[in-house]
């Protein structure tokens, strides 16, 4: 005797032992159909009721191998006590490419919505079985596909299980396309070599691929199997390497007594993709235990050293002596942190910094002024343009307005004319 059927036993000695504690039951407690390929077959139960009274709700639900191809005729309903309801099990069975040659179990289950009176458990539940018979074919291959997380660097060695569940020996073969999450187009691809395959064997292949030079970040892979002109696919996500960043540059580290610092931290991103919203923190060791800390603005950090891929933190200097303070940055990212270490010198004021901004200042004020003159110029010619072109389109619309005036005028009265000679015709006639 098997597992399965001494649990159905168990099952049935369960419900007519202790009524009270299990109210619902199904009959029979196990059902089997071959399968035959596309072919609808219906399987008959009955939902049986002990110890809840009448109008006990029941809900039908399943689970199992062939889950996606089984649906009970109605899913919820009442049984009253001894009674029993019938329901039915569709199936609607796939080709046999879509399954597996061999005994599945299936499970059709029967639960009291509400909690029976004097039950000595919860909510009662009870499962009966529907067994699936697939014969084996000649020819059935299943696949299972792992696509590991590797560190930057190093291969990635994708693994494909073969399982065999046809009745004679094939020849397998395949590849694995490698995408950029995202993308529809594979940048990559490997295949592996064909493999024999006997009856009820297993056969794991691994397909090592050397991802050169890429950037670290999440992937894609898609592994394809044939056999016998049948094609079976799997996708999975990996990743490669882990997010991470370092700060190349820093400029802004040497400012004038009494002056504003603007500390620029220039960032790297080792990630194929953008990490939002990454900022940075600045303590100065101002010395005597005391530190001043400054946040610096936030940034969605794009790959490489993008040019937008810089934090600003402002400094006051006003009230500090001169000398060389030690500080920190803390960058972050995501759920990492980075600390970098780094001297800011503060120092005696030469002819100060508005004069020479001021100086710096006067080449490009002036040629700022030269464009907005031509510019200006270039505007106000612009403009009278289209006020002429404007009263152009004005003066031909009220010429066409009055020639539309004077084909109606002309039209009322050839109207009129036509009206007046009728009426004349009439009175000559004498009204006839």
């Amino acid at each position: 005797m098997n597992c399965r059927n001494l649990a159905v036993i168990l099952v049935v000695v369960f419900i007519v032992i202790l009524p009270s504690a299990m109210a619902v039951g199904i009959s029979p407690g196990l059902r089997e159909v071959v399968y035959v390929p596309y072919e609808d077959t219906k399987v008959t139960f009955w939902a049986t009721s002990a110890g809840s009274g009448d109008n006990a709700p029941v809900k039908i639900t399943k689970s199992g191998y062939m889950d996606d191809y089984m649906e009970p005729n109605m899913t919820e309903f009442n049984v009253n006590e001894g009674e029993q309801v019938k329901f039915t099990v569709n199936l609607n069975f796939p080709g046999p490419d879509d399954v597996r040659p061999g005994k599945h179990t299936n499970k059709i289950i029967v639960t009291e919505t509400r909690t029976p009176t004097g039950s000595v458990g919860g909510v009662a539940s009870v499962a009966g079985f529907l067994d699936v018979i697939v014969p084996a074919g000649d020819y059935y291959v299943e696949m299972a596909f792992v696509a590991p997380d590797t560190e930057i660097g190093s291969n990635v060695p994708f693994e494909i299980t073969l399982t065999s569940y046809g009745r004679k020996s094939t020849t397998v073969t395949g590849e694995i396309d490698i995408y950029e999450v995202g993308e529809s187009n594979p940048f990559d691809s490997v295949s592996f070599q064909s493999v024999q395959i006997d009856p009820g064997e297993k056969k794991i292949v691994t397909i090592p691929w050397d991802p050169g030079n890429i950037s670290a970040g999440d992937y894609s892979a898609i592994a394809e199997i044939r056999y016998q002109g049948v094609k079976r696919s799997d996708i999975k996500k990996f990743r490669i390497g882990d997010v991470s960043a370092k700060i190349w540059k820093i400029t802004g580290t040497t400012v004038s007594k009494g002056d504003v610092a603007k500390l620029t931290f220039y960032v790297e991103s080792m990630w194929m993709s953008a990490i939002e919203a990454v900022n940075g923190e600045v303590r100065i060791d101002l010395s005597k235990n005391r530190m001043e800390s400054i946040t610096t603005n936030s940034i969605n950090m794009k790959p490489g050293r993008d040019k937008d891929n810089k934090l600003v933190a402002y400094w006051n200097t006003r009230g500090y002596s001169t000398g060389t303070y030690d500080a920190t940055i803390t960058l972050r990212y995501g759920d990492k942190t980075l600390e970098e270490e780094f001297q800011v010198e503060v120092v005696e004021g030469g002819i100060g910094k508005p004069i020479l901004l001021g100086i710096a200042l006067i080449p490009i004020i002036g040629a700022a002024a030269f464009y907005f003159i031509q510019h200006k110029k270039k505007v106000e010619e612009e403009l009278k343009r289209l006020e002429e072109e404007e009263q152009r389109k004005l003066q031909e619309e009220q010429r066409r307005m009055q020639e539309e005036q004077r084909r109606l005028q002309e039209e009322a009265r050839r109207k009129y004319e036509e009206w007046r000679r009728w009426w004349e015709y009439y009175y000559r006639r004498g009204g006839q």
